[in-house]
């Protein structure tokens, strides 16, 4: 097979037709197309100014890169820096539900970052100022990582947060926030139960909360209420790979397009917005924690999150031939990595 650059690559993902469900095995000729920059695992061609934010637990921080700099270990690769412990408006009592960060993503344009974090801890961030905007912790004091462990979370269109909650039975958590939200006891938490949920996203073409768990993927009716939140589940579909749970873990939209990236603990799919099908990319033993794709219009880049210890990798690399290396910092222990500063969301399809 020739080699072939990102954007061609998830152009084919996209090309093949919608009717013929491809096999779930390894190493079929899809996988082999969206592996980028091809066989050679030359890295795909960044564009000016691109630039990647990640979930980093050592330092509890979510860092924006300089995605280019060649070092990501020296300072100047650092555009952007906030960690729960330095932040003035969280309590000193808080602080510690943000001990684990677990998602980072941009939001409102990129004006704004949403984090969430394994011990309960949500925020809204300003960008660039680092004000946090406002905080909730949706696990209660006395509770850990195995009760609650948001995974990520999502700002619905009335300004309102849907946590993906994996542990215990407020799995779904939906954030009533008010216009002016002075502390954390100000925002009401409207939780629902879906087993193992990780990822959530907020479809403005269907107006519809589609969700990720440990063997569902379904999608919700919001009823734009900002007081009294609400969903309606409208679509489910079971999912496994060889008979056991897929374990869903990341969800987000293929910049630009109409389809959503599904990982799972050993799959990567593709879900069809508008015709509801899946199409499966890779079966392998490649778990990625997150994966992130630049639109066609600025080089189709796709970054994943490919742990090298435990859950964690001190890289991001480029989902592309052997997987090389978009950026290191050493001694890291990054969670998921998103382009920044909207590369992963989209309001509208084509």
């Amino acid at each position: 097979m020739a080699n072939m650059n990102t954007r061609d690559s998830i152009r084919r993902i996209f090309a093949v037709s919608s009717a013929a469900l491809l096999c779930a095995c390894a190493h079929t000729p899809l996988p082999d197309a969206v592996r980028a920059a091809g066989l050679s695992g030359s890295a795909p061609k960044l564009p000016e100014g691109a630039r990647i934010i990640c979930a980093e637990q050592k330092s509890k921080s979510a860092i924006i890169f300089d995605a280019a700099a060649p070092d990501w270990n020296r300072p100047e690769a650092v555009v952007f820096r906030w960690s729960a412990d330095s932040a003035p408006e969280i309590r000193d009592s808080d602080r510690v539900k943000f001990a684990a960060l677990t998602d980072c993503k941009s939001v409102d344009g990129g004006l704004k970052i949403l984090v969430s974090a394994s011990l309960g801890g949500i925020a809204l961030v300003e960008f660039p100022s680092g004000k946090t905007l406002f905080y909730k912790s949706v696990a209660a004091p006395s509770e850990t990582w195995k009760d609650v462990n948001p995974h990520s979370a999502e700002m619905l269109p009335d300004g309102n947060i849907v946590v993906a909650s994996s542990y215990g039975k407020r799995n779904i958590i939906l954030l009533s926030v008010p216009e002016n939200a002075n502390s954390p006891e100000d925002i009401a938490e409207f939780p629902y139960e879906f087993e193992g949920a990780h990822g959530a996203v907020w479809d403005g073409a269907n107006k519809i909360l589609w969700v990720v768990g440990l063997n569902e993927f379904a999608g919700f009716e919001y009823n734009f209420d900002k007081k009294n939140p609400a969903v309606k589940k409208v679509f489910s579909a079971p999912i496994e790979t060889g008979g056991k749970p897929f374990g869903g873990h990341d969800l987000c939209f293929a910049a630009d397009t109409r389809w959503l990236f599904i990982t799972g603990d050993c799959e990567l799919r593709m879900f069809d917005t508008k015709t509801r099908e899946f199409k499966t990319v890779e079966t392998a033993p490649n778990h990625f924690k997150s994966i992130s794709m630049l639109p066609e219009s600025a080089g189709g880049a796709v970054a994943v999150l490919k742990p090298s210890e435990n859950y964690w990798s001190d890289a991001v690399r480029f989902y592309a031939g052997d997987f090389p290396i978009a950026g290191r910092l050493d001694g890291a222990r990054f969670y998921k990595a998103r382009w920044f500063p909207a590369a992963a969301r989209r309001e509208n399809s084509k």
